[in-house]
């Protein structure tokens, strides 16, 4: 996960307290962590802020019951990924090593939780910070105290979310995606160029944004999110997904909370929405006549037919394309103009893999696909310019040269 996509993750599932006093009212659990800490830190060079140890373990227990593959790699995705973000792998050790005890000491685990704690044990066993767990464990088990069933989630507040989370990313990625859509081309659920909401809400799927939304109480700040993921997304994000996202306004609007009746009122149109780029864009509130990389109401052409070999039949592939309203040539100058030597190799892959796989490769199409790349390259060349010099470095005194009349020696 992206850098800009954990820290949003982090926000909303547990902002939690700035104040360390905060943890430490009404929670015996948390007094004695809190004393431990106060020489723990210290002794072991550890400088980061009590508060944040706080938050972050808070943050664990509250993401790993959402995790749909608790057993995948949890080295890198918790260990590591927490050590990056309290910048010491030596407090990620002392926050799961406390995550551990807390787990143990729950009455009953989902099997996320079960199945993360199995594959925990053998990475922190040699820990150092592993009595601290285990004076953790001894005291709440002495004193028959037990971690709370579920940890309730503490966004941030809606109206604090950092502007550029506003900002939609990257075009270029957004726009390769969309091609892969209309052709067939399978997705990546995620990936570190993409949109941040895209990724912690699984491609905007209408249960994950639910999910979010309902962490908020009133219509207003429910309204609020959906407005902010609406404005992070591109033109191209807006074809796929504006549709969940409508639907979702349009629920909130009726005071329909309940998961149940927000499933029966929309139905399938969200699991259907992906499948149409453009055909719903109206009722979606998109514009389809602004001109866009993806939006455009150009008739797609398909350079002359070059992508069907000269019959439009060929294959489903063509329709696609039609969805798109691009054509191959219109595709490739917002390449050339727009993408990166990366995005422009994959592009490049993508539709010379497509007509192959398709048997229509001719020599016009490969004409056009086969300078896309080295265009790219042209256009970021750095170009030579010429230096003027100064009339100083040069030895002329530029008062002279403007009053000599015409002629003069």
């Amino acid at each position: 996960m992206s850098t800009s996509a954990s820290e949003l993750r982090r926000i909303m599932l547990f902002n939690g307290y700035s104040d360390v006093t905060d943890y430490l009212k009404n929670s015996p659990i948390n007094r004695w962590i809190y004393k431990d800490l106060l020489t723990l830190l210290p002794a072991e060079g550890i400088e980061v802020p009590v508060v944040k140890i706080f938050q972050e373990i808070y943050y664990q227990l509250v993401s790993i019951p959402l995790d749909k593959h608790p057993g995948a790699d949890i080295g890198k995705r918790y260990l590591d990924e927490s050590s990056v973000w309290l910048s010491s792998a030596s407090a990620a050790q002392l926050v799961f090593c406390t995550v551990e005890a807390m787990l143990k000491r729950k009455e009953e685990l989902t099997f996320a939780e079960e199945i993360f704690l199995e594959q925990l044990q053998p990475l922190i066993a040699g820990s150092k910070f592993k009595s601290v767990g285990k004076g953790l464990f001894d005291y709440m088990e002495s004193v028959g105290i037990f971690t709370p069933g579920v940890i309730e989630p503490m966004p941030i507040s809606v109206f604090y979310i950092p502007d550029k989370y506003r900002i939609p990313q990257r075009e270029e990625y957004s726009f390769l995606e969309s091609i892969k859509m209309a052709l067939g081309f399978k997705v990546r659920k995620s990936d570190e160029s993409g949109n941040p909401w895209m990724v912690i809400t699984d491609n905007f799927s209408f249960d994950r944004i639910e999910w979010f939304i309902k962490l908020y109480k009133t219509a207003m700040e429910q309204e609020s999110l959906l407005d902010l993921m609406q404005e992070s997304c591109t033109e191209s994000d807006l074809i796929h997904y504006a549709i969940t996202i409508q639907d979702l306004r349009r629920l909130i609007q009726h005071g329909m909370y309940d998961p149940v009746a927000f499933r029966a009122a929309v139905g399938d149109t969200a699991d259907e929405a992906a499948d149409s780029l453009l055909g719903d864009s109206v009722a979606a509130g998109v514009d389809d006549s602004v001109t866009t990389e993806v939006a455009d109401s150009v008739t797609a052409e398909v350079a002359g037919d070059s992508l069907s070999g000269g019959e439009a039949d060929d294959s489903a592939t063509l329709d696609k394309l039609d969805d798109l309203k691009l054509s191959v040539s219109e595709m490739i100058e917002i390449v050339k103009e727009r993408f990166s030597k990366s995005g422009a190799d994959e592009f490049y892959g993508m539709i010379s893999n497509l007509a192959v796989k398709h048997g229509c490769m001719n020599e016009s199409l490969w004409k056009m696909i086969d300078g896309i790349v080295p265009a790219v390259i042209e256009r970021d060349k750095p170009r030579q310019t010429v230096r003027i010099p100064h009339a100083a470095q040069v030895n002329i005194n530029p008062q002279r040269v403007i009053n000599q009349p015409v002629g003069a020696e």
